[in-house]
């Protein structure tokens, strides 16, 4: 287990809300470790992956929808799996083999 990047362990996040009953700054349950504060190995690998093929596709000035359109899956899932909220293996083959990260 690793500090969560996101909340830096303390398993809340403060957003900006705009809804029906409020609008303003709030302080949530952080929606990568889900309160826990911490992030399991998989998750962690996820990022290290996804994060690695996302400065890629940046470095190379292509936006989550040509991406995507070429990958042929969505861009949520795309933007999903660059930033570790879903397993991006997929993604590996598309990150040039001396920038994969090492897990």
């Amino acid at each position: 287990m690793s500090a969560c990047p996101d909340c830096k362990t303390k398993g809340k996040i403060f957003a900006l809300v705009d809804g029906p009953n409020y609008s303003g700054p709030a302080e949530l349950r952080c929606p990568r470790c889900m309160g826990s504060g911490h992030v399991d190995a998989d998750m962690e690998r996820w990022m290290k992956i996804g994060g690695a093929h996302r400065t890629w596709r940046v470095a190379q000035w292509e936006s989550i929808a040509e991406c995507s359109k070429r990958l042929g899956i969505g861009a949520a899932e795309l933007s999903a799996m660059e930033s570790g909220r879903k397993d991006p293996t997929f993604l590996i083959p598309d990150i040039p083999t001396e920038l994969q990260p090492r897990i």
